[in-house]
């Protein structure tokens, strides 16, 4: 029986132990939780015109091209969500949706770049996983439990890229990493709606 009552103990000590862990190391990256994928530089001048309907564009032989938006779609995964629980972490998991498997826009550069009107630190450019039999493309994001709109978290495996404000209150996103062929999204919060806002495009070269 004692045997048994301390077995009990070990175990309870070791699960807080490992709880503990988790908090700090979940609390580690609050401030800056983008902070490897994200670098400002200087500030730029520029004289493109933009459109008050778009909110994201990118360069094409010196022009804009707008890229249209859609609603991204939260779907939660219970398989995703009982793994976290069982790593004890304090974390949720969580696919973003975008509709149909192609992008009407069409970029054939490796590193594209980019104007958008929503801040850099609530911006992120990611890979989108192609679901052919259900029609979809998605990408996941990861969130601290607790957290709401108000609180941007930058999707998984994030693709880096540099960013430059300039005098027009938009902002140049350059990015880091070379893309290859494949289906891409810019997203973004929409406050508005509480949501997320995708901006596909596709990479072909």
């Amino acid at each position: 029986m004692k045997n048994s009552i301390l077995i009990v103990f070990i175990s309870l000590f070791l699960l807080s132990c490992k709880t503990t862990q988790t908090t700090q190391q979940t609390n580690s990256g609050t401030k800056d939780p983008y902070a490897d994928k994200v670098t400002r530089v200087a500030n730029v001048k520029i004289n493109y015109a933009f459109s008050e309907g778009d909110s994201v564009w990118f360069e094409k032989n010196n022009k804009l091209v707008p890229i249209e938006g859609e609603t991204g779609y939260v779907e939660a995964s219970i398989g995703q969500a009982f793994k976290q629980r069982f790593l004890f972490s304090f974390k949720n998991k969580f696919a973003i949706l975008a509709n149909q498997t192609k992008s009407f826009d069409v970029i054939k550069t490796k590193r594209p770049v980019f104007y958008v009107k929503s801040k850099p630190t609530e911006t992120g450019i990611a890979r989108l996983t192609v679901q052919a039999d259900r029609g979809r493309r998605f990408v996941w994001l990861v969130n601290r439990v607790g957290s709401n709109q108000a609180n941007f978290y930058p999707p998984e495996d994030a693709i880096a890229f540099e960013w430059a404000k300039t005098q027009k209150s938009v902002y140049k996103l350059m990015v880091k990493d070379t893309l290859t062929p494949g289906e891409y999204a810019i997203i973004a919060p929409n406050k508005t709606r509480k949501g997320y806002e995708l901006y596909s495009f596709r990479i072909e070269y």
